[in-house]
């Protein structure tokens, strides 16, 4: 009966032993897990830090680009006034010429 008793405890006693043993390995993979998840959270948060700084950066470069956009607006409208202009002043050079000529012209009739 005691055989018995020992031989009946022994199959308990590996099986708690067993599990004890399957117990300790999830503790150490779900420490593990914790270690691993710590490790993306701080990526992640590295990540996001990132992301807001060049949010910055693109911010600032919107504005020097509006501004750079501005400033070309400005030049080609100064180019294409100084252009006028210089047609402007050569039409009047011509009809001033012009004049000039038909003038002469009257007055080579005239003396004639």
């Amino acid at each position: 009966s005691r055989e018995h008793s020992s031989a009946r405890r022994l199959p308990e006693a590996a099986a708690a032993n067993q599990r004890a043993r399957e117990i300790e390995d999830l503790e150490r993979r779900l420490g593990d897990c914790d270690s691993h998840l710590l490790d993306h959270q701080e990526r992640f948060d590295q990540t996001e830090s990132s992301l807001e700084e060049h949010r910055r950066l693109l911010d600032k470069m919107e504005w020097h680009l509006k501004i750079i956009r501005g400033l070309l607006v400005v030049f080609f409208i100064c180019a294409i006034a100084v252009v006028v202009n210089v047609q402007n002043h050569a039409t009047k050079s011509d009809i001033g010429s012009l004049s000039e000529r038909i003038d002469s012209l009257y007055s080579e009739v005239d003396d004639k």
